[in-house]
């Protein structure tokens, strides 16, 4: 079985938000991936946030595996799996219910924001760090590595 955990931020102040998915597989491998969204509401950002996770786990070719979506959004979970009715985000809704039936299995579980769950946690930091690193405030809390990136090397996973 494969957890997805996702989260969505948003800054009213700022008119930013940010996604974040962490992967935990059967192996205890962890994956984590977030991504700057610029001025989207927060139900916007969450649904973000899934579809974030279900790309990678299609590009991986995760279709059989059992998959469970860990979401803090009552929103998303009921938008995706009890037929609301969408006033908004109706293409990225349907892009998304496109993804979820490539699946054989899937099951969404609701989990409490900010609580005790720890990866529901880290999605959470690391959607709020895809903000600070598009306003270049996480820049002032590390130091820079100098180091040759070679033509192999992607993004962090």
């Amino acid at each position: 079985m494969i957890r997805l955990y996702t989260d969505g931020a948003w800054r009213k102040k700022e008119k930013a938000a940010g996604a974040a998915a962490v992967i935990v597989s059967d192996n205890g491998k962890i994956s984590t991936y977030h991504s700057y969204l610029g001025d989207v509401t927060n139900n916007c950002a969450e649904l973000k946030a899934i579809r974030l996770g279900l790309k990678y786990l299609l590009s991986k070719r995760k279709t059989r595996e059992e998959i469970t979506i860990f979401s803090d959004s009552t929103y998303a979970i009921g938008i995706l799996t009890q037929d609301w009715k969408a006033r908004a985000n109706k293409q990225l809704i349907t892009e998304i219910k496109d993804m979820i039936s490539k699946f054989d299995s899937i099951k969404f579980t609701w989990v409490k924001g900010h609580g005790k769950d720890k990866y529901n946690r880290l999605a959470d930091i690391l959607a709020n760090i895809a903000i600070d690193q598009h306003f270049g405030r996480d820049v002032k809390y590390s130091r820079p590595v100098e180091r040759e990136e070679t033509e192999n090397e992607q993004g962090s996973q």
